[in-house]
């Protein structure tokens, strides 16, 4: 079988699941090669041993660390007419990803495209939009309109806001044909060879928060057309939510340099994402405060003071 497509993947080695290894090998098996790159100083790691014996796979060390610089380092690599970049804990069968390239073939050599999104393993709508026609989606939109800039009367779903946020399609959203978007998710999608943005250098450190946006802005800026396809999804395990709130975190989000760099580079709206963001605080607080006075949290409240008292009087 003519191999058609180069799957790289950023990773840093550490344990993966047992349905991602597997997942891996059916690629391989199906006329399908895959670049895992890794950072330099990591090859030895025992996690990559059952990889480094399998056909069609080839492990590259990438000379900087970080998601964006290692995936633009494993395009170096890639000879094939197509190539999908993907996360290291992303699910898609081998079907799906030939449904991808069927449909980007017919879209035309100036186009790249992605599968939806859902949450691992439940399949449930992942991370910014809700199903459509339920009360978490009137909330978004009305959202959409007065903190994020969306004009009245239009959908926000498959937009870039003026305030540097991408919204999703509802995954019950209907749709026969590939849908026109502003930004794809940076996690799972398929380019022509020679589309790739190589030279991608994201200047932070750390999580690389707003870089499917940044991303999708050079494709735009070079002329590519942007596409979900909606017969794909993709699973994905959704940001971990934290038990306890951060303050320094809410204060100071750590996406904000992010967003800032990227609002520059598109002209977008700083008042909108800091209406956002005082946003974001109000309302932890505002929660924080009604749940001191659930009957839970008094009680424990209660029996802390107590405990104080005695030990004063013992």
């Amino acid at each position: 079988m003519q191999t058609m497509l180069t799957i790289v993947i950023a990773s840093l080695p550490s344990k993966y699941e047992k349905w991602w290894v597997e997942q891996i090998k059916s690629y391989c098996g199906d006329g399908i090669k895959v670049i895992l790159s890794i950072p330099i100083g990591y090859y030895m790691n025992r996690e990559l041993e059952e990889f480094k014996n399998i056909d069609s796979l080839k492990i590259v060390q990438s000379p900087k660390l970080g998601q964006v610089q290692q995936r633009c380092y494993g395009f170096n690599f890639v000879k094939t007419r197509f190539v999908m970049q993907m996360d290291d804990d992303v699910k898609l069968e081998v079907k799906d990803v030939y449904k991808l390239i069927n449909s980007l073939e017919s879209l035309g050599e100036r186009a790249s495209i992605a599968p939806r999104f859902a949450a691992y393993p439940t399949g449930s709508p992942y991370q910014s939009t809700p199903n459509l026609n339920t009360l978490e989606m009137k909330r978004t939109e009305i959202e959409s309109h007065i903190i994020h800039g969306i004009p009245w009367g239009e959908r926000f779903f498959g937009r870039i806001t003026p305030s540097g946020f991408g919204y999703h399609y509802p995954l019950n959203f209907k749709s026969k044909s590939p849908m026109q978007t502003e930004w794809l998710p940076g996690g799972c999608l398929i380019h022509y060879r020679e589309n790739l943005i190589s030279s991608f250098e994201y200047p932070f450190s750390g999580n690389a928060y707003v870089e499917d946006l940044i991303h999708s802005h050079l494709l735009i800026k070079k002329g590519i057309t942007l596409f979900y396809e909606p017969s794909v999804t993709a699973l994905t395990r959704p940001p971990t939510k934290r038990k306890s709130v951060d303050l320094s975190n809410l204060l100071i989000p750590p996406d904000y340099k992010a967003r800032i760099y990227y609002l520059r580079m598109i002209d977008g709206s700083m008042i909108r994402l800091h209406l956002y963001y005082i946003f974001r605080v109000l309302s932890t607080f505002i929660s924080l405060f009604i749940s001191a006075f659930r009957p839970s949290s008094v009680e424990r409240f209660r029996q802390h003071i107590q405990k104080i008292f005695l030990q004063k009087n013992k």
